[in-house]
């Protein structure tokens, strides 16, 4: 892979039809076309539930990743997760592995990353207004159900 400056004297893209869109260009890609889709894994979950999605254990989420970048080359899905701890509920832990061996296994582009989980004692003020501030928006992306029926 490379990472080369379009429009730089002498340089010519190695993809035709771009030779007049400045940007950069990596791996074959002008980086304006492609798209790393970057996934908070605990709200992933919460928001399908809700959305009446059952068993993600089974939804292709290379299929999803290609459907949300549209147009664009999708080149990475980086999901983010808190880690649950096996001294814990077992049965959690066990079903997180079982999902995270699965979502690593469906695609190479694919990259797990865990976080930590942190018990919140005190309320966050930001959140609070970030909540207050999206619940008044009129405009949502909220994908049903059937939304995800050719992901399965």
């Amino acid at each position: 892979m490379y990472l080369v400056p379009h429009g730089v004297p002498g340089f010519s893209p190695p993809v035709s039809g771009f030779g007049h869109t400045p940007g950069f260009f990596f791996g074959g890609c002008l980086m304006a076309d492609c798209a790393v889709l970057f996934v908070d894994g605990n709200n992933w979950y919460h928001s399908l539930s809700e959305a009446g999605v059952s068993d993600l254990g089974r939804l292709d989420y290379a299929k999803i990743s290609e459907k949300l970048v549209g147009p664009r080359t999708w080149i990475g899905t980086r999901y983010y997760i808190g880690q649950v701890q096996q001294k814990g509920n077992s049965r959690l832990y066990a079903d997180q592995r079982r999902f995270l061996a699965h979502l690593r296994a469906s695609d190479p582009r694919i990259s797990v990353h865990f976080g930590r989980l942190e018990d919140r004692q005190v309320k966050n003020e930001a959140a609070l207004q970030l909540r207050q501030y999206l619940s008044g928006l009129t405009v949502r992306i909220r994908p049903d159900a059937d939304w995800f029926g050719d992901c399965y």
